[in-house]
């Protein structure tokens, strides 16, 4: 689980971005361990919709991003 890398459903733009980035040396570790996936929080602060809203922003990024030099499609379990 992944707690300390910051809200993946932050309101605050530069707050998520930085916060999805510091989710990426885990998606690289996970593909250096062969691991089909990394467990993520999903918080942030405001209503249900828009923390959702935030977080699936978040986790289309994060699975999107490219670890291996291609682009990765990868499954991401939100908590």
């Amino acid at each position: 689980m992944i707690d300390t890398a910051g809200s993946l459903g932050e309101q605050d733009e530069e707050k998520r971005k930085l916060a999805v980035e510091k989710h990426y040396q885990w998606v690289e570790a996970a593909e250096i361990l062969g691991c089909h996936a990394i467990r993520v929080n999903a918080r942030g602060e405001g209503s249900d919709l828009d923390v959702a809203h935030a977080t699936t922003k978040s986790l289309t990024t994060l699975s999107q991003f490219d670890a291996a030099g291609q682009r990765c499609q990868r499954k991401i379990a939100r908590v």
